[in-house]
C-alpha cells in the first residue's frame, strides 16, 4: 500500500490474506496509520499537575500514535530539550513518561514528532512539588492558634475553620516531621470542645486540603500579672535614654514577670514557660531549676536576661506554659525587645533648620529623631545609616524624641541636659 493513498489522519485495520504453494493462509492483523498534522493534549479525564521528585506517566490523545517517532521534554524557558521514553497504547492514546527525579517545577513542554512531518505537535504541562502531607491538626477550644503536624508544610498558607482563619506563624522541623504553627487573624476563635468540623488548608500553588478535626479541650493557661524592667548600667561615656513604659526590654537588660494560673489550671513544679520572639517557635525555657520561682501554688514569677534569648531576637516576644506532661499552653505577648543605640553626644548651636547634633554608635538603630512626641518636626534615618552623627531639630520639651526601628510604638527620650 502506497501511504498517500491513504487520507491524513486516517487509521485502518488490515488483515493479510495469502497463499503458501496451493493452500490459503490467514496473515497477521495491522494497524495502518497517516498523521495529518493535527493537535496533541492531554488525554480527556486526565487532569491535575505533575508531582515533582517521581517519574510521572502521562496520556497524550491525538492522530496517529503510530507514527510516532519521537516525544522530547523541555523544562520551563530552557533553549534544550530531551528525549523521553513513550508508546502507543491504542488508536488515539499515547503513554509518556516524564522525568522528574530532579524535583523540577514549574511550566514544561512535551513535544511530538511524527514521521514525515516537519514541525512537532507541543503540549504545554505543569509540575508542582508534592504536596504538603497533614497528619494531625492540633485546634483547643477558644483558640487563636493552631498547630499543623505532617510533611512539607512550608507550602501552607492558611487555615480555614468557620469563620477563623489561621495564617502560619513559625514553622519547626524536628527530622523528617514539621510542626507549623498558626495565629489567627482577627477575632474569631475555635468553638467548643468535642465539637468536629471541616477545616480547609490552602497551599501557595492554590491547591485545598480538606481535613477533618476534633476541638480539643481548652489549653492549659497562665495569665500576665506584672512586669518589671530593671536597666543594666549606663556604659561609661554613654547618654542614659528613658523609657515611658515597662513594655520595652533593651537587649542588655533583665526582665522580672509573674503570672497566675488561668481557670482549669494547676501549676506543678515539671511546669516551665517558654520565651521566643513573635513568629517563632524556639526561645528560652524558664524552668524551677533556672529563673523560675513559685510564690504560691498558682502564681510563677520568672527572671530571664534578654541576651539569654537567641541572637538577633529582637521585636515582640511572648512567652506561653510547658506542662510537665508536653501539653502546651497559648503564646501571649510578653514585651519588646530592642536594641539601642549607644548615645555619646547631644549639642546646639543657634542657627539653621536642624541645629543640634546627635552622636554616638549604632545610629543606624533609630528610625527618626524628633522634637516632639508626635515627630512632626523629626528627621529620618536611613535603613543602613553608618554616620557617628546626626543633624537633628531642637528638643520642644527639653528632650529629644526617640523612634526605634526596633520598636516603632515605644517612647523613648534622650534628655537635652544629661543630670
Amino acid at each position: 500500500m502506497v501511504a498517500d493513498s491513504l487520507p491524513p489522519g486516517a487509521t485502518l485495520a488490515m488483515h493479510m490474506h495469502g497463499r503458501w504453494g496451493f493452500d490459503p493462509f490467514e496473515g497477521p492483523d495491522y494497524v495502518v496509520q497517516r498523521p495529518d498534522g493535527g493537535t496533541w493534549a492531554r488525554a480527556a479525564g486526565a487532569t491535575g499537575a505533575l508531582v515533582a521528585g517521581r517519574d510521572n506517566e502521562v496520556i497524550l490523545e491525538g492522530p496517529a500514535p503510530g507514527c510516532v517517532d519521537d516525544v522530547s521534554l523541555r523544562l520551563g524557558n530552557s533553549a534544550t530539550s530531551r528525549s523521553v521514553t513513550f508508546r502507543a497504547v491504542d488508536a488515539t492514546h499515547l503513554a509518556v513518561t516524564v522525568p522528574l527525579a530532579e524535583g523540577e517545577t514549574g511550566e514544561l513542554r512535551l513535544d511530538v514528532h511524527q514521521q514525515s512531518l516537519g514541525t512537532p505537535a507541543s503540549v504545554t504541562l505543569r509540575a508542582r512539588a508534592e504536596s504538603s502531607r497533614i497528619d494531625s491538626v492540633d485546634i483547643r477550644a477558644g483558640d487563636s492558634e493552631a498547630m499543623i503536624t505532617g510533611q512539607r508544610l512550608e507550602q501552607v498558607v492558611s487555615l480555614s475553620l468557620g469563620d477563623a482563619e489561621f495564617r502560619p506563624d513559625g514553622l519547626v522541623r524536628d527530622g523528617r516531621i514539621d510542626r507549623l504553627h498558626l495565629a489567627v487573624t482577627g477575632n474569631a476563635r475555635a468553638g467548643d470542645a468535642g465539637t468536629t468540623a471541616k477545616a480547609q488548608i490552602k497551599l501557595d500553588d492554590g491547591r485545598t486540603q480538606a481535613v477533618s478535626i476534633r476541638i480539643g479541650p481548652a489549653r492549659p493557661r497562665i495569665d500576665l500579672i506584672s512586669r518589671t524592667v530593671n536597666a543594666a548600667p549606663v556604659p561609661p561615656g554613654t547618654r542614659a535614654l528613658r523609657f515611658a513604659s515597662d513594655d520595652l526590654l533593651p537587649e542588655d537588660a533583665e526582665l522580672v514577670f509573674s503570672v497566675r494560673a488561668g481557670a482549669n489550671t494547676t501549676l506543678a513544679s515539671s511546669d516551665a514557660i517558654e520565651v521566643a520572639p513573635a513568629g517563632t517557635q524556639t526561645g528560652l525555657r524558664l524552668t524551677t531549676a533556672k529563673g523560675l520561682m513559685a510564690t504560691d501554688p498558682s502564681v510563677l514569677v520568672a527572671t530571664m536576661r534578654a541576651a539569654d534569648l537567641p541572637p538577633a531576637s529582637f521585636g515582640p516576644l511572648r512567652y506561653r506554659l510547658v506542662k510537665g506532661d508536653g501539653q502546651l499552653g497559648a503564646w501571649q505577648p510578653l514585651a519588646t525587645m530592642a536594641r539601642l543605640p549607644r548615645i555619646t553626644g547631644f549639642a546646639c548651636d543657634s542657627g539653621g533648620s536642624l541645629p543640634c547634633t546627635l552622636t554616638g554608635r549604632n545610629l543606624f538603630l533609630l528610625d527618626a529623631v524628633g522634637a516632639d512626641g508626635d515627630f512632626t518636626r523629626a528627621v529620618t534615618v536611613q535603613p543602613g545609616f553608618t554616620g557617628s552623627s546626626l543633624k537633628v531639630p531642637r528638643p520642644a520639651d527639653g528632650a529629644l524624641h526617640l523612634r526605634l526601628r526596633d520598636a516603632p510604638q515605644a517612647k523613648v527620650t534622650l534628655p537635652a541636659n544629661p543630670g
